[in-house]
């Protein structure tokens, strides 16, 4: 009995150190859903952000908290900021302080090295970014100056996660006292430190980036829709921006896409006039927009709601209806919200305007494809996951939505692939992710057209199918004039 007793001593003095060092008494998770491993045996769990806007030197001052989850044996804590960021400290969490390795984007934090390193860490981070003003033409430009910000989410100007960001971030936004902000994310608090107006926000769901724009607003129109509401915001003073007239036009958007499609989960989408250059520049746009999930950004809008721009809203408003309603994945979610915005154009202006923008994204795609820069809408999964923004762009945005006009009229008309998409959104709503290969199956079963062929042909494989311009109809158009020709 001494022998045992002796034998199970010796074993425990050995076993139960390494028992420890592989993680048994490890610091307890904190709270808050599981998320999924992300490249590198990495999770970014948890932010919060404080940036301070400067906006007589155009300058963003930015401090970080954040928590991060580690597997592997490395001890990197990696992140992205933008490339034009400084990053003068790193620091842990008890003020001690790091160094990082950087390469443009991304950074890797070094922590030191310990036997008995927590699975969960937490850095402290300051950064600086110099942001320009806005541009004269093209899409609107990230830009700080007196008369507003516009920070979008493109613009890593707050640490992320590598990959999709899962954590769950707290942003609170110092400004001037006199501006106002429109932020993704719950407003929780607005109040006054130190001469500056500050908002708190906090992003109850997992994001994958954030943005804002700020200015001295005002609120010039208020109008409800099903469960929520659309507004416009612009600049104090400025009585002479027609974006309060294009609220009614989005009004009128919704409601088309409510009867086609049932009640969306909308809460609240705003249309923000930004100081921008003067209407009618002859050698700019005539107008420049941004996104950002429940608001869209306009520089120098147009007087009415048509062509190009009325396409850009009713896309823009079909993202986020289809985004509160139905998790995709793959490219279907943006190939359905272009789609909805050319059907906007050809419900609310010209149908010649309507088969002008089908022609464009056929000869855009076609354009390309002879080039050999064609890939396959089965095999893209997302925006800068596997392939590069010009495939997304000439694949995903140009012939995805070619080939549902094409099923559109395959099924016998708009009502009825309407009816199509309001079966699969019913049935998927609040779901598992799904795709295109469900959409396929609903269309299949309540049109009886088989899709077999077409999705190897055009799904999984390039091309668009014969006669397309027939099909649509933009072949009764006239050709375009190219520059330079001998047109009278």
């Amino acid at each position: 009995m001494a022998r045992l007793l002796l034998v199970v001593g010796v074993l425990s003095t050995f076993l139960v150190p390494s028992l420890w060092s592989r993680g048994i008494g490890h610091i307890p998770p904190p709270p808050g859903l599981p998320l999924p491993t992300m490249a590198e045996d990495f999770d970014l769990e948890e932010g919060r952000l404080t940036v301070t806007l400067h906006e007589d030197r155009g300058l963003i001052e930015g401090h970080a908290v954040m928590w991060g989850k580690l597997y592997g044996p490395a001890p990197h804590f990696p992140f992205l900021v933008h490339s034009r960021a400084q990053v003068p400290k790193l620091l842990t969490a008890d003020g001690l302080r790091l160094k990082g390795k950087r390469a443009g984007h991304r950074m890797d934090v070094l922590l030191p090295v310990s036997p008995r390193r927590p699975k969960y860490v937490g850095i402290r981070v300051e950064w600086l970014v110099k942001v320009g003003g806005p541009a004269a033409s093209g899409e609107i430009a990230p830009f700080l100056t007196p008369m507003g910000a516009y920070l979008p989410s493109d613009l890593f100007w707050h640490p992320r996660g590598i990959k999709g960001d899962k954590a769950r971030w707290q942003l609170l936004v110092k400004m001037p006292r006199h501006w106002k902000v429109e932020g993704i994310g719950k407003e929780r608090q607005r109040f006054m430190s130190k001469g500056r107006v500050c908002y708190r926000f906090r992003l109850d769901k997992p994001v994958e980036a954030m943005a804002f724009v700020a200015g001295p607003f005002e609120q010039t129109a208020n109008r409800p829709f099903y469960g929520g509401r659309v507004r416009s915001m612009t600049l104090a003073n400025r009585t002479d921006s027609p974006v309060r007239d294009h609220v009614t036009t989005a009004v009128k958007v919704l409601n088309f896409y409510k009867r086609h499609l049932g009640n969306p989960h909308f809460h609240r989408y705003t249309l923000i006039d930004m100081p921008g250059a003067p209407r009618g520049l002859p050698d700019g746009a005539p107008y420049r927009v941004a996104s950002e999930m429940h608001f869209s950004v306009v520089a120098s809008p147009p007087e009415l709601a048509k062509g190009p721009y009325l396409e850009f809203l009713g896309t823009e408003l079909a993202r986020y209806w289809f985004g509160q309603r139905v998790k995709f994945n793959d490219n279907l979610g943006e190939a359905l919200s272009l789609y909805l915005g050319m059907l906007a154009v050809r419900k609310f202006d010209k149908k010649t305007n309507f088969l002008m923008s089908a022609r464009a994204k056929a000869q855009r795609y076609l354009t390309a494809a002879a080039y050999r820069q064609d890939a396959r809408i089965s095999g893209i999964r997302g925006l800068g996951e596997n392939v590069d923004r010009g495939t997304y762009e000439i694949v995903v945005r140009n012939k995805a939505p070619i080939l549902l006009l094409c099923l559109e009229q395959a099924c016998g008309g708009l009502k009825a692939f309407m009816r199509i998409l309001r079966k699969f959104v019913y049935h998927h709503r609040d779901g598992h992710p799904v795709g295109w290969p469900q959409l396929m199956d609903v269309y299949e079963k309540d049109s009886g057209v088989d899709l077999s062929n077409f999705a190897l042909l055009y799904i999984d494989g390039p091309g668009l199918p014969p006669d397309v311009a027939g099909r649509i109809g933009y072949d009764s158009l006239p050709e375009p004039v190219s520059e330079g020709s001998d047109s009278q």
